[in-house]
C-alpha cells in the first residue's frame, strides 16, 4: 500500500473551503493558527464580483458579464477562437504557470493566507488549495448559446488544461510560502451526480480522462469533493488520493460498494468524512455528541458491509459536509468548531489523543 501522505490522518480535522464572511482576515488568522488540523486555503465567494471567474482566467474567448454575475465563452467568431486557442496552447506547452496566476482580487483568501503563513513553521503540515473540478466547471460554464462547454471538445480541452495549470501555480505558490509543507490540490465535483442520469450525456471514459488529467497535474496528494450521492465507483477508479463525501447524508450509500471501496483503501486512498452538515437548518438540530453518534453509525454500516473498521478510522479525515459559503457567519463558525471538537473526542477515544 502506498500512502499519499507521510502519516495516517486518524480522524484529523480538515478546515473548510468556502466561508460566508465579508471580512476574511479573522477567518484566515483562525485557520492558520489551528495547527492540529489539515489546512484548506479559505475562500470568500461573497467578495467576488463575478463568482468563479478566477478559475477561467487564461482561457480563450472568455467574456465577463458583471451585471449578471457570470462569465461565458464566445465562440461565434471561428477565426478569433483559433487565434486565442493558439496563444493559449503556446503558454500551456511552455509550462508558463505565471500566465495562469490567480490575482489577489480573484482570490483574497488565498493571498491573505499565504501572507499569514510566511515565517511560520509548516514542516510536515498538510495544506490544500482548491480548484474547480473539470466536470462541474465544464457543465456549469457555457458558450454564447448557453450550451455547456463540456460538449465543445476544443473548449473542454482548454478548460481541463487551464485547471491543470491553476493547480501547478497554486502548488508552487504555497511551496514558496511554506517550503516544508505537504501541498495538495482539491477539486470540487458536485455535478458528477449527473453521471448516469437522463439529464446529461457524460461518457465514463471522458469523465475519467478529464479528472485524471487534473488529479495528476501537480505533485502532492489530490482531494476530490462531491457533496451529492453519485455512482461512487467512478471516483474509486481515478487517481485521486482523498475523497471528501457528505457523510452526514450518504455514508450508507458508499457502503453499498464495499469491494470497490476496499480496493480504493487498500491502494492507499483516504476518506474525508463530511460529517458536520454545512446547512443552517440541519446544523441547528445537531450537537457534537449527536454528530459523533452519526459518525459511529456510518462506521457500523460500512463494517456491516465487510469493510475494516480499524482501516476506516486510520484513513479518515473529518470535515463539514460541504463549503460553508451559504451559511450564516455564526453557524459557519459553529460547524468549524464542531469539526475540531469531534476530531479531538474521537482521536482520544480511538487513538488515545
Amino acid at each position: 500500500m502506498s500512502l499519499p501522505l507521510p502519516f495516517l490522518p486518524r480522524l484529523m480535522a480538515m478546515t473548510p473551503t468556502q466561508w460566508p464572511h465579508r471580512d476574511p482576515q479573522p477567518i484566515v488568522n483562525t485557520v492558520v493558527a489551528t495547527e492540529s488540523a489539515a489546512l484548506t486555503i479559505p475562500s470568500f465567494p461573497k467578495l467576488l464580483k463575478i463568482g468563479s471567474e478566477q478559475v477561467a482566467q487564461g482561457m480563450p474567448c472568455l467574456v465577463a458579464d458583471p451585471e449578471r454575475r457570470r462569465f461565458y465563452f464566445d465562440t461565434s467568431d471561428p477565426a478569433l477562437l483559433e487565434t486565442e486557442l493558439t496563444v493559449f496552447y503556446e503558454h500551456y506547452l511552455a509550462n508558463d504557470v505565471d500566465y495562469f496566476a490567480i490575482s489577489p482580487e480573484a482570490s483574497p483568501g488565498l493571498h491573505r493566507t499565504l501572507e499569514a503563513l510566511k515565517g511560520r513553521s509548516g514542516e510536515g503540515r498538510f495544506i490544500s488549495c482548491s480548484v474547480g473540478g473539470p466536470i462541474t466547471f465544464t457543465m456549469q460554464t457555457t458558450d454564447e448559446n448557453n450550451k455547456p462547454i463540456f460538449y465543445n471538445e476544443a473548449l473542454r480541452d482548454a478548460a481541463v488544461k487551464t485547471l491543470e495549470m491553476k493547480a501547478r501555480w497554486l502548488y508552487r505558490a504555497i511551496k514558496q510560502a511554506v517550503p516544508g509543507a505537504i501541498v495538495g490540490c482539491r477539486f470540487a465535483e458536485p455535478l458528477l451526480s449527473l453521471y448516469g442520469t437522463p439529464f446529461a450525456s457524460l461518457p465514463r471514459e471522458e469523465i475519467l480522462s478529464c479528472l485524471n488529467a487534473c488529479f495528476t497535474a501537480a505533485p502532492g496528494p489530490t482531494t476530490v469533493h462531491c457533496c451529492a450521492n453519485i455512482d461512487w465507483p467512478i471516483l474509486f477508479e481515478t487517481a485521486t488520493d482523498i475523497i471528501h463525501f457528505d457523510a452526514f447524508e450518504y455514508a450508507d450509500k458508499l457502503a453499498l460498494y464495499p469491494y470497490e471501496l476496499q480496493a480504493y483503501l487498500d491502494r492507499g486512498g483516504l476518506l474525508a468524512w463530511g460529517i458536520v452538515p454545512a446547512n443552517n437548518d440541519k446544523l441547528l438540530g445537531e450537537t457534537v455528541d449527536s454528530l459523533v453518534a452519526r459518525f459511529e453509525q456510518g462506521l457500523d454500516c460500512m463494517e456491516a458491509h465487510g469493510l475494516k473498521r480499524k482501516q476506516l478510522l486510520e484513513t479518515a479525515f473529518l470535515q463539514p459536509s460541504c463549503s460553508l459559503g451559504t451559511m450564516t457567519e455564526e453557524l459557519a463558525e459553529r460547524a468549524f468548531h464542531y469539526t475540531l471538537e469531534m476530531s479531538n473526542l474521537l482521536r482520544a477515544s480511538y487513538f488515545g489523543g
